[in-house]
């Protein structure tokens, strides 16, 4: 079995690949190319639990007092505070005998393989995949709790969730003739401002963005109301303008029309999100892995920027929240996705591991509206 012990061969060496593996994540995590993380960044953690507290008003102006004068007391019984548990995560692939004859090939003999080689062997391979898993997990597991205030735990039968203590004006459910996808009688532009101003009664900004789908944008360029109203203010296709006049509305409007209309009010453009990542059942479910979105389809996000009254990130978060990255048993406690190699006897196999700990963090849930619109 000693031509088969990976430990011998530089560049494959267990502590190499769980370098290379930390290396790839902490480059992803500090330039960001997932959405989410723009509103739930990467925050490492060094324990398996995180609190967060926050005030539940928008705090009052400090009094004007006299000299000699006894300080007033604000509002009393107004903070909020929620414990998170992190949940562990990982995955494993394996490299079969045939594919590890290969690798021995590269480096029989004692024969020093070249970077290009290492880096493009098959269990580089594996473990790349296993960062863009906890990536794409993390990122499957913000949008959740996001669009709908909770988690669900998965395998629990939809029973075990996690509550983020989302309002229920919040959480908004748009049915009959306000559904997005009922051009006659929807007015989405309408929608959009009515929201943006509960995060602005909350916190005292309007939103910084909402994120929404393709398919939702287009219905919301059918809608009547949208055609009216974007006509009215003298917007047509793509930086175009027309003189107001409600009747023409036969000529095509565009999402920069949308967002120039928006920005009259002072709230956040719209964003498209139409992401996806590959879902598979390890527990028995049947099929082969499936592109799933990150967001759904019917869904939609309206975000607020760094709160200016009462709101503030922690250990690196923005004022909604973060994602919670925490520690490694297996890698010495050490915070972060943990990825290594173990080899089996008969069937001989080596296997490619990753373990992690994480779950979404939500610190002020007024920051964000979202839903159904349809």
């Amino acid at each position: 079995m000693a031509g088969y012990n990976f430990a011998q061969f530089d560049g494959l060496r267990p502590e190499d690949i769980a370098a290379f593996a930390r290396f790839r994540f902490r480059d992803e995590i500090e330039n960001p190319t997932r959405l989410g993380e723009r509103i739930l960044p990467f925050v490492q953690q060094d324990d398996w639990r995180v609190s967060t507290g926050r005030l539940k008003f928008r705090p009052v102006a400090s009094a004007i007092i006299g000299p000699d004068s006894p300080l007033p007391t604000g509002p009393l019984g107004t903070f909020d505070e929620r414990d998170y548990g992190l949940l562990k995560g990982g995955q494993k692939y394996r490299l079969i005998e045939s594919e590890i004859r290969k690798l021995i090939e590269i480096f029989h003999n004692g024969r020093r393989a070249t970077g290009e080689e290492i880096i493009r062997s098959r269990p580089y391979e594996l473990a790349n995949a296993l960062v863009t898993g906890y990536l794409d997990r993390a990122e499957a597991m913000r949008w959740e709790v996001l669009t709908t205030g909770e988690y669900v735990i998965p395998n629990s039968g939809g029973t075990v969730k996690i509550d983020y203590g989302f309002e229920p004006t919040q959480k908004i459910a748009l049915t009959l003739g306000d559904r997005w996808d009922q051009a006659a009688t929807a007015d989405g532009l309408d929608d959009l401002l009515a929201w943006d101003d509960l995060i602005y009664q909350n916190i005292g900004v309007h939103s910084q963005f909402t994120v929404i789908s393709r398919t939702a944008l287009t219905n919301l360029l059918a809608q009547e109301a949208t055609k009216t109203r974007l006509a009215n203010a003298g917007y047509a296709g793509i930086g175009g303008m027309v003189a107001p006049n409600a009747n023409q509305l036969g000529i095509p409007f565009f999402i920069d029309s949308v967002n120039a209309y928006l920005n009259r009010y002072g709230v956040g453009p719209l964003v498209l999100y139409d992401r996806m990542y590959n879902s598979a059942d390890p527990y028995g479910g049947a099929g082969q892995p499936t592109l799933t979105r990150f967001m759904a389809e019917n869904a939609f996000v309206m975000v607020a920027p760094t709160a200016i009254d009462g709101g503030f990130g922690f250990d690196g978060g923005t004022a909604t929240g973060l994602q919670a990255d925490g520690p490694v048993v297996e890698n010495g406690m050490t915070p972060g996705l943990y990825v290594w190699l173990a080899e089996q006897d008969e069937p001989y196999e080596v296997q490619v591991k990753s373990v992690f700990w994480t779950v979404p963090v939500i610190h002020d849930p007024r920051t964000i509206v979202s839903g159904t619109l349809w």
